[in-house]
């Protein structure tokens, strides 16, 4: 699965997930994706977190030249970030460092990720608790967010359902993301 931040002709900006790059250019092709917002089929592609290197060399992780501050230059007011490694995290207290907007870190599967990312300065962590896994894995996320004052988007898309849920519905759909959000709506912020 592939998620492409779109956005349509009026400019309302959602999240899209396909199951690749040419499913995406099917859909616009077919006029078959429209925005959930207005219902405009003229949808394009919007600015998305640059991915970092993930191989095993330190020096590989280091942000292309420029691309987060020409983001800012370019009039971002947020720099969105995805870290799904180690190495991108490191690289993350750089990009932090480099702009004076608000870095989200886009969390992908490992809770340490969070962590690492809060440590780095992040002023956002964007996770998924479906990918995150355990409650108590989720309360170190939260509670190194509180600690690092980091803010948190909290939220499910259909690359974040969890296992069971897609053997219950069989495939990603609103019921199996409702069931999904309700099962995190008690992310234990209270209990820390």
């Amino acid at each position: 699965m592939i998620s492409f931040n779109l956005k349509c002709k009026r400019d309302h900006v959602f999240e899209g997930w396909f199951q690749d790059g040419a499913a995406f250019e099917a859909q616009i092709a077919e006029k078959s994706l429209s925005c959930p917002v207005c219902g405009s089929t003229k949808v394009e592609k919007s600015l998305m977190a640059p991915a970092l290197s993930g191989s095993k060399k330190k020096s590989d992780a280091t942000p292309p030249p420029m691309s987060h501050k020409a983001m800012e230059d370019a009039g971002a007011d947020i720099v969105r970030v995805s870290c799904p490694d180690q190495d991108s995290t490191a690289a993350l207290k750089q990009i932090v460092s480099q702009v004076t907007v608000p870095v989200v870190a886009d969390i992908h599967f490992h809770y340490k990720r969070a962590i690492e990312a809060a440590e780095a300065g992040a002023a956002c962590l964007r996770i998924n608790p479906g990918n995150i896994g355990s409650a108590d894995r989720v309360r170190e996320v939260v509670k190194a967010a509180k600690d690092h004052g980091c803010s948190m988007r909290i939220g499910v898309n259909a690359g974040s359902l969890e296992r069971d849920l897609l053997e219950k519905y069989g495939e990603p759909c609103p019921e199996a993301m409702v069931e999904s959000a309700l099962t995190h709506d008690d992310v234990p912020i209270a209990e820390l």
